[in-house]
């Protein structure tokens, strides 16, 4: 959708778009596209080594809200160019596992009561997102790094790896309003205000808990600043 040559798509109305076995979606693939209400994409069947691509050129806006289901072990990726994309005005909804890599980047949304889960992926890269939502990142598993940078979460921000995770994870220029939990299962290493991205900043309660071999580098490169209990579980 949103094709070269042939310019943007405006939907009126909630717009719901379902793909199935070994399809690719590329979404907003040129232009950015409008929705005038929610916007929900589903994968259906299996979908290994295919891709999902969201919002790849942007997008002009969603006045509803956004959903989005992959269970199936797809790349899914939504504004890998950092494109100047409007709100999202009502909720975001995300439940992805099984992935290859999950990359989100500059996706804002504007209400409260949606949730995120990305579980049992591999790379994992969310950078410069604003989000009015519980997010839980869970079972990393990748050979990649895994990065997060410059985003602003208003509700609770959940971060676990699994036992087999060979990459680090990088944290930097982060603000969290709201209760934040890192656990460490792997051999990995975690670095909080990395890669020069600026201080992770914690409004809320912040635990940090280490069941495997790795290590936590706090303040690897900027200060931390932490307005609420801190729990260190070693």
């Amino acid at each position: 959708t949103g094709y070269s040559g042939l310019g943007a798509d405006t939907y009126n109305g909630n717009t719901s778009i379902t793909i199935g076995n070994w399809a690719d979606l590329y979404e907003s693939y040129s232009y950015g596209n409008q929705y005038n209400g929610n916007l929900t994409v589903t994968r259906t069947g299996i979908s290994s080594g295919r891709s999902t691509i969201l919002f790849n050129a942007g997008h002009v806006g969603i006045s509803g809200n956004f959903t989005l289901s992959s269970p199936y072990g797809d790349y899914t990726v939504l504004n890998e160019q950092g494109s100047a994309s409007a709100l999202i005005q009502g909720t975001v909804n995300i439940d992805v596992s099984n992935a290859l890599e999950f990359r989100m980047r500059g996706v804002s949304n504007n209400t409260a009561g949606g949730t995120i889960t990305i579980n049992n992926c591999g790379s994992i890269n969310m950078s410069k997102d604003t989000l009015v939502a519980n997010v839980a990142v869970t079972n990393i598993t990748g050979s990649g790094d895994d990065v997060f940078y410059q985003n602003k979460v208003t509700g609770s921000f959940t971060l676990s790896d699994d036992i087999a995770d060979g990459a680090g994870i990088f944290s930097g220029g982060n603000t969290i309003n709201g209760a934040t939990a890192y656990t460490l299962n792997s051999a990995a290493s975690f670095n909080t205000s990395a890669g020069g991205q600026g201080k992770d900043l914690h409004n809320g309660s912040f635990s940090l808990t280490r069941n495997g071999t790795g290590s936590f580098v706090i303040a690897k490169d900027n200060d931390v600043e932490w307005n609420g209990d801190v729990i260190l579980n070693y």
